[in-house]
């Protein structure tokens, strides 16, 4: 007997020294609610100095808020067990602390109640919802963003076909009466209808050069436009690079020979190449034009053509002003105009020729480059892609 109640003594030993360092806080409770047993984690949970056998549940327990101070009781979850004896499960609210509170009923009546601190999961859990949160507000003015962009887009996009449409209409406009004033112009400084007197055809002939450089601004414009708005269509051909640069030349050398400039031509043989023939024309002659403009009185423009393995290239040199470096990028951007710092090299136009040719050689699979040293020269040449037959 004496071996037996030392046997019951140390099991109950052990089970008081698990019961008292037990991570969740176990409670007992008789069937008026009062307190019949409990470990120093109920204290600890819900931050109590000290409980005595015998208090009520409902004093000692004033501190407990639930999760929602809305709930009632009939929000607790309800269990049962394999037997069928009912049970709660509830969310707590002790200080700081989060409760997970099991409650079953046990002999005469008892309730056994088991309390598990949940804190940093629920902290968590909170986390994740404030980025859940977050994320979905983020959403939500992402997708508002988008929606004003596209507004923006469909405005943008209209805003450019009305430019479109209203530059070809100007175009046409304009045109109509300045070719009955190129024609007359014309007929005029060659005296067609008669001899006029020095001055007058001297008149005639400013007429026609400013008309005629009128309508190259006209259609530089135009151009631009009907690129911007993805109305210019290529119309390819088979085309000879050195034909169509010795056409070319012939527009530019009475204003070469005027200004004392020298052509140097090196047009080594190329194969031909598939492009739209009129696009090709305008982007060399932008450059041979541009090559005499801004040359120095008495300067060199070489012309050469060149091959490699899968591209045709096309270099024009001039002896001019030159350009910095740091205004490279912007030459080719549309109505860009680089000044010199000196009035005599000012020139005049609308700044749109680089953008223009840069873009139909885009247009047509090849790439326009510039190199440039102020007061020393540019050199500008643009590549061709080979045709696979070629």
């Amino acid at each position: 007997q004496k071996s037996a109640d030392q046997r019951v003594s140390a099991a109950e030993r052990v089970l008081k020294t698990a019961f008292e360092h037990a991570a969740e806080a176990f409670v007992l409770w008789d069937k008026d609610g009062r307190l019949l047993l409990c470990n120093r984690r109920f204290l600890e949970f819900y931050n109590l100095p000290e409980a005595r056998v015998g208090e009520c549940r409902s004093k000692l327990l004033t501190s407990v808020q639930s999760q929602d101070k809305s709930s009632d009781k009939s929000q607790t979850l309800e269990v049962y067990d394999t037997k069928g004896t009912a049970g709660t499960i509830e969310l707590q609210k002790a200080g700081n602390r989060w409760l997970l509170v099991s409650e079953r009923r046990a002999l005469d009546d008892a309730r056994i109640m088991v309390a598990t601190d949940i804190t940093a999961l629920k902290k968590h859990e909170d986390e994740l919802q404030l980025s859940r949160n977050q994320l979905q507000q983020q959403t939500d003015k992402l997708g508002q963003f988008a929606k004003t962009l596209q507004v923006e887009k469909l405005r943008a996009e209209e805003g450019n076909r009305s430019k479109t449409e209203f530059l070809a209409n100007m175009s046409h406009e304009l045109r109509t009466p300045l070719n009955a004033i190129i024609g007359f112009s014309d007929v005029m400084r060659n005296e067609m209808l008669g001899p006029l007197p020095a001055r007058y055809v001297e008149y005639a002939t400013d007429i026609h050069r400013s008309g005629q450089h009128l309508l190259h601004l006209i259609d530089d414009v135009l151009n631009m436009a009907r690129i911007d708005g993805g109305g210019m269509q290529l119309d390819l051909t088979p085309v000879d690079l050195r034909s169509l640069v010795s056409d070319c030349l012939k527009s530019v050398e009475a204003r070469a020979t005027e200004a004392g400039i020298t052509f140097r031509m090196n047009l080594a043989p190329t194969p031909i190449v598939q492009a739209d023939q009129r696009a090709l024309r305008e982007v060399i002659s932008n450059l041979l034009t541009n090559a005499v403009k801004f040359n120095t009185k008495g300067g060199f423009i070489t012309v050469e053509t060149r091959k490699s393995d899968d591209t045709v290239a096309l270099w024009i040199h001039d002896t001019g002003v030159g350009i910095s470096e740091a205004n490279l990028p912007r030459v080719i951007k549309p109505f860009e105009r680089l000044e010199s710092a000196s009035n005599s090299n000012r020139k005049g136009g609308t700044g749109l020729g680089l953008a223009v040719s840069n873009a139909l050689v885009e247009m047509h699979g090849g790439k326009l480059s510039i190199e440039s040293e102020v007061n020393v020269g540019t050199s500008v040449f643009f590549t061709l892609p080979l045709s696979e037959s070629a």
